[in-house]
């Protein structure tokens, strides 16, 4: 899953994870509940979303965090539908940045 923090630059692991460790707590139960489930899911993992124009493209990284501040929510959307194609997303987490 994401919370590992794979893909997350050093200085992100140091200073800007740790501060929201309950948010943390509850999204790992959330993978955990997921992945102990039957259910077909995906589970894409922005960065902060911002209300600023789509770039029109964006990264991806299986089961780690992608690089990165800020993502449009057009490109997160973009991204979410674009998953919905992809059988290699079943059952696993995304990480989704800018490009």
């Amino acid at each position: 899953m994401l919370r590992g923090g794979a893909g997350e630059t050093w200085w992100h692991r140091l200073t800007a994870r740790p501060l929201p460790r309950m948010i943390y707590r509850d999204l790992e139960r959330m993978e955990r509940n997921l992945a102990a489930s039957d259910t077909d899911w995906t589970v894409l993992g922005p960065p902060y979303l911002t209300n600023d124009p789509p770039a029109g493209r964006y990264r991806t990284a299986m089961d780690a965090n992608v690089p990165g501040w800020s993502l449009a929510r057009g490109d997160l959307a973009r991204a979410m539908l674009d998953v919905l194609d992809r059988p290699a997303t079943i059952r696993r987490a995304v990480g989704v940045g800018p490009n």
